[in-house]
């Protein structure tokens, strides 16, 4: 009987799926998931549609026609008169007054008066409504012109068209107000004492942290401790070697004591050893010329042994003076060497702190930089006012005209159907195909026929389909 084996299938023949069929079998598969998550994005779509709230915008355009009108001080003829042109800093500052805080202030003030608000109870209640207004409230300079656009985004329409109108107004009210000389003169008063007041605060906190941390010049100061870190450094590895030496010279002599051996210690530079050690030699020389006249047990030959030991002992006596005398100076080289260690660490610690010093004075002085370019510009617009404070306003009401009213577009701003439709449609159809093909990649069970060939390399005898199970309500016959 011959055994029939069944090949694996080929792993290149495993890579070559049709890519758009795998595609296919997974929308097909995952149909009933991308129906359900599309159709309920495409709900919450609708839902927003139809249950949000209608938000209107409301423009309204102002044409700034020129600065004011300015005679010169020294000439007052009336031929005179000088007209500045509009520039980019005047359209900015016509656009800070517009949704400052007084103009909204007055804005409801006279909605107040009209009726169209309730009148709040408290001052809170005051700002909220105000903030509540510039929240809504949005200006843009057109590009290449002296128009200014005034937005409002409003729930209702006519509504909305009667709140702007009230900024509109209140805007050219305090417009007036504040170019009025002695207005504008006490305005500008005020902000340079105030930036005045936070000059002198951010000094004071300049000089408090140059106070409290002694350093006056943090960077040349950093430069120094560098400078004289780089020289400890330099004197340290010098101290260190010089200890190192010492170590090993005393080191050296101590292994020359501990032997038993006659050491003549002629490598030390010293005046009383070097004599003491040619003494020796002198005594050891003699001592072997009378070796060969007298015995050992003689008396001649026992008294110079005597003497050479004498001597000896002598010389180890000072051998161990200059030993200690090299670990006394070894002792005191350790000594400064860990006073230097101790200095560098200090002169680090200082620089740190040095350095986080010049970063809070940078910060002060960028600071005492702006407010002071602040203050400059506030005190000469102060002088200004004061010499405008001498001639006539007479055509300040004049440079700004109203090119068009308050008005609501006919659609909504938000939501709107031509866009938010198609384009719920399209987002809930992706987040359906997403969600789908996001479950198919987690889901690792076997679905297909070919799953088991592919992943275990296994033939295929049966496929059985999924057949719902049959209704139970079939009828049984008589017994």
């Amino acid at each position: 009987m011959q055994n029939v084996t069944t090949p694996f299938p080929d792993r290149q023949a495993q890579g070559t799926e049709n890519p758009l069929r795998e595609l296919v079998t997974i929308l097909f598969m995952q149909k009933w998931l991308i129906q359900r998550v599309a159709l309920l994005v495409f709900l919450m779509v609708l839902a927003v549609l139809l249950f949000w709230p209608s938000v209107y915008q409301i423009d309204s355009t102002v044409l700034l026609k020129s600065k004011q009108v300015e005679r010169t001080p020294e000439m007052l003829e009336e031929t005179m008169l000088r007209v500045n042109p509009v520039n980019e800093d005047d359209l900015n500052s016509e656009v800070a007054i517009i949704t400052s805080q007084a103009v909204l202030r007055q804005a409801v003030e006279r909605l107040v008066e009209q009726g169209l608000w309730e009148a709040p109870e408290d001052e809170a209640e005051w700002v909220k409504a105000t903030r509540g207004l510039a929240a809504k409230l949005g200006t843009k300079v057109v590009p290449s012109s002296k128009v200014i656009r005034i937005s409002l985004a409003w729930p209702d329409p006519d509504e909305g068209s009667e709140v702007l109108q009230s900024v509109v107004n209140s805007y050219l009210t305090y417009r007036t107000t504040v170019f009025e000389p002695d207005t504008l003169r006490d305005l500008f008063t005020q902000q340079t004492d105030n930036y005045s007041a936070q000059l002198s605060q951010r000094r004071a906190e300049k000089m408090a942290l140059i106070e409290t941390h002694q350093a006056a010049a943090p960077a040349q100061e950093i430069e120094q401790n560098l400078t004289l870190l780089r020289e400890l450094k330099l004197q340290l590895s010098r101290l260190d070697q010089e200890a190192q030496s010492l170590t090993h010279r005393q080191q050296k002599l101590a292994q020359a004591l501990d032997e038993q051996a006659l050491h003549y210690f002629s490598f030390i530079d010293n005046v009383t050893v070097q004599k003491l050690t040619t003494e020796i030699q002198s005594l050891v020389s003699r001592q072997t010329e009378m070796s060969q006249v007298y015995l050992p047990d003689a008396p001649p030959a026992k008294a110079l042994a005597h003497q050479i030991d004498q001597t000896y002992d002598i010389l180890r006596e000072e051998i161990s003076n200059l030993q200690q005398e090299l670990s006394d100076q070894a002792a005191l080289l350790r000594a400064e060497i860990n006073t230097l260690n101790q200095r560098m660490m200090v002169l680090n610690q200082r620089n740190v702190e040095l350095q986080q010093v010049k970063l809070q004075l940078e910060r002060l002085d960028q600071e005492i930089k702006l407010l002071g370019y602040s203050y400059e510009t506030f005190y000469k617009r102060r002088e200004q006012a004061d010499i405008q404070s001498r001639f006539s306003d007479e055509h300040l009401n004049a440079q700004v005209v109203v090119l068009v009213q308050p008005e609501a577009q006919l659609e909504p701003l938000f939501p709107r159907w031509k866009t938010m439709l198609p384009v719920g449609l399209i987002v809930a159809l992706i987040t359906g195909i997403c969600i789908g093909f996001i479950n198919e990649f987690f889901d690792h069970s076997f679905k297909r026929a070919e799953d088991s060939q592919q992943h275990l390399g296994l033939p295929t005898l049966l496929s059985l389909p999924h057949v719902a199970p049959a209704s139970q309500s079939v009828s049984k016959g008589p017994e």
